[in-house]
């Protein structure tokens, strides 16, 4: 009885916790990165290759279950639109930054 209830305990710190990540704009991005790092938006099906396959479905199993969690949590639509206007910001600094290197080297 009391192991269940240390183990109800710590449920609920971590999603304290998890709650404080995902308060920040940064703390989000971070987690959504991490989503796709775990492929829990796409198959991991390696040909040819069982133990690669096995090890990538490992990893995607972790990042379904916190999909999951987000999904319940209903943030997982403002953690995905917030993840891609970050890219497009960081891809036009980048565009910014190159331009700038090129114009540099003429």
């Amino acid at each position: 009885m009391q192991e269940i209830r240390v183990q109800e305990k710590i449920e609920e710190l971590n999603r304290e916790n998890l709650q404080a990540v995902l308060a920040t704009a940064k703390g989000r991005f971070f987690i959504y990165q991490l989503l796709g790092r775990t492929h829990a938006f796409k198959r991991s099906y390696v040909g040819g290759n069982e133990g690669e396959t096995c090890f990538l479905e490992g990893e995607r199993a972790v990042g379904l279950w916190l999909l999951s969690y987000f999904e319940s949590m209903g943030i997982l639509d403002q953690m995905r639109t917030e993840y891609e206007q970050e890219l497009l910001i960081l891809e036009a600094q980048v565009q910014k930054e190159m331009e700038g290197f090129d114009n540099g080297r003429e």
